[in-house]
């Protein structure tokens, strides 16, 4: 049964909150739709089987496997680079292995895509590569990938690296710390790049074009901040296999920036939805300043 984006939404929520005494008020208002939709979805539901229950509201086996094609396959999280400007603590330590309170920033990542039940994740190094092999002692399902031109090319042969995992996938950068766990989903309803909304940024943006993204670039105004996690459909995931090769394989591709697959080339189009969420779900660790607001013992470094 081809799922309705409301009808995705019910469904995942009710696979997430298991079983309960939901009203269609309350559904209504976690679905941000009208109270009718969520009724007749209801009324559709139960006939098709995929919702039902004794007493309580809950998802059937049918509805589970309504939800399987959007089911997230694998994750591959970019760790390759140095980070100039968190430098002097990334002269020991890869950025993602950096501590905040105790915690490795990539951890938090990690423990919200095991959470999602996404156990398949690959984590493609460069600098001081052979630190990331700790996180195999906690995370045995992890996969370590090295690109060994992280020092002479953007971050697109990092992709290239795991381009045997592109399929329905999370690309997530590896310096983001994750606040709200809860955005990163088991399910995705398609193509989408998390972003959040705000009226003018100088970082990495996009506009919407309709329903799906239109310009992506730096600084912006109406617009969503990127946050550089990326989820790819299987029709996605396949074109971006194709143009991700074409790409690092003609005249200076090796330069770019992973996302110039989806957004730099005329004439090729991705389905990408905006996923929003909130400022404060994940901070982006770009800079010494970052580091400094999540965790004040790095204050001697500003210095």
């Amino acid at each position: 049964m081809k799922l309705s984006k409301w009808g995705f939404e019910l469904l995942a929520f009710l696979e997430h909150s298991g079983p309960g005494d939901y009203t269609q008020k309350q559904l209504a208002e976690e679905l941000g739709a009208s109270v009718g939709s969520v009724n007749k979805l209801l009324r559709d539901f139960r006939a098709a089987g995929l919702v039902g229950g004794d007493g309580k509201l809950g998802i059937t086996s049918a509805g589970l496997a309504a939800l399987e094609p959007h089911r997230v396959r694998r994750a591959i999280i970019l760790a390759a680079g140095f980070s100039e400007r968190l430098a002097p603590v990334t002269l020991s330590v890869p950025k993602p292995l950096v501590t905040v309170k105790g915690t490795r920033i990539i951890d938090t990542l990690l423990d919200a895509l095991l959470a999602a039940e996404i156990t398949d994740i690959t984590i493609v190094t460069g600098y001081k590569a052979e630190m990331f092999s700790a996180l195999t002692e906690k995370y045995p399902t992890v996969r370590l990938a090295e690109n060994p031109l992280y020092n002479q090319s953007g971050n697109i042969t990092s992709l290239y690296a795991a381009a045997d995992k592109l399929d329905r996938v999370y690309i997530c950068d590896a310096d983001l710390y994750v606040h709200n766990s809860r955005v990163i989903s088991k399910y995705e309803y398609g193509s989408c790049f998390f972003g959040v909304p705000t009226r003018e940024t100088e970082d990495w943006c996009f506009t919407m074009n309709g329903s799906s993204i239109g310009s992506f670039s730096i600084g912006g105004e109406r617009c969503y901040r990127a946050v550089f996690i990326t989820y790819l459909d299987g029709s996605d995931s396949a074109r971006c296999r194709a143009d991700l090769d074409a790409l690092v394989r003609s005249r200076g591709g090796k330069e770019h920036h992973w996302f110039d697959v989806l957004f730099a080339r005329p004439g090729v189009r991705y389905r990408l939805r905006a996923k929003a969420c909130y400022a404060d779900d994940i901070t982006e660790v770009d800079t010494i300043g970052d580091l400094v607001k999540l965790d004040e013992s790095y204050f001697g470094h500003q210095l």
